[in-house]
C-alpha cells in the first residue's frame, strides 16, 4: 500500500488520530511520518519520549533528585535516569511523558499463566472496585450495579479456590 500522502514510498506507519469523537486513520510511509526510514522500535519510542521530554524542559524549575543529584534537564539531555529515587523526584513531570507514550502511567507487570491465579482475580476485584467507586461518584448507578454483581462473583470464585 502506498503512502496517502506522497504517494511515492510503501506505506509502513498507520496513524489513527481522534478528535472531536471521530477517529481518522491515515497509513504513511516513514518520511511522511516524520520518522527514520530505519531503526527499531525501541528508536522510536526514545525519538518519541525525547521530543516530549524537550517539551517538559525549562517549563518548571529544575528539581534534583536527593538519591543521586541528577537534575531533569540533565535527564532531558541523555534520557537516562541516575537511580530509583529519579521516579519519585520527577514523578510530576515524568507521569504526562509517560501517558503520551503508553495507555498507563504504571506498569503493572506480567502474571505466569499457571499459578498465577489468586493474584490475577486480586487485581480484576481492585479494578472493579476502583470503577465502582467511579461510577458511584459520578451517579452512573446502572454501571455501579454491574460493577457490584461482577465484583461479587469475583470474590466468590477466589475465597472458592
Amino acid at each position: 500500500m502506498l503512502c496517502e500522502n506522497c504517494g511515492e514510498r510503501e506505506a509502513g506507519i498507520r496513524v489513527t488520530r481522534i478528535a472531536d469523537g471521530s477517529a481518522r486513520t491515515v497509513d504513511l510511509c516513514a518520511a511522511c511520518a516524520g520518522l527514520p526510514a530505519t531503526g527499531s522500535m525501541l528508536d522510536l519510542l526514545a525519538g518519541l519520549l525525547g521530543a516530549a521530554v524537550s517539551s517538559e524542559r525549562g517549563a518548571q524549575p529544575d528539581v534534583r533528585c536527593a538519591g543521586c543529584g541528577l537534575t531533569f534537564d540533565a535527564f532531558a539531555e541523555t534520557q537516562l535516569l541516575g537511580c530509583a529515587r529519579c521516579y519519585a523526584a520527577f514523578a510530576p513531570r515524568l507521569e504526562p511523558l509517560l501517558m503520551k507514550i503508553q495507555a498507563h502511567g504504571s506498569h503493572d507487570g506480567k502474571i505466569p499463566a499457571r499459578g498465577g491465579r489468586e493474584l490475577r482475580e486480586a487485581r480484576t476485584a481492585s479494578k472493579l472496585r476502583t470503577q465502582l467507586e467511579e461510577a458511584v461518584a459520578h451517579e452512573q448507578y446502572e454501571r455501579a450495579a454491574e460493577l457490584r454483581d461482577r465484583l461479587r462473583l469475583t470474590e466468590a470464585r477466589s475465597e472458592e479456590a
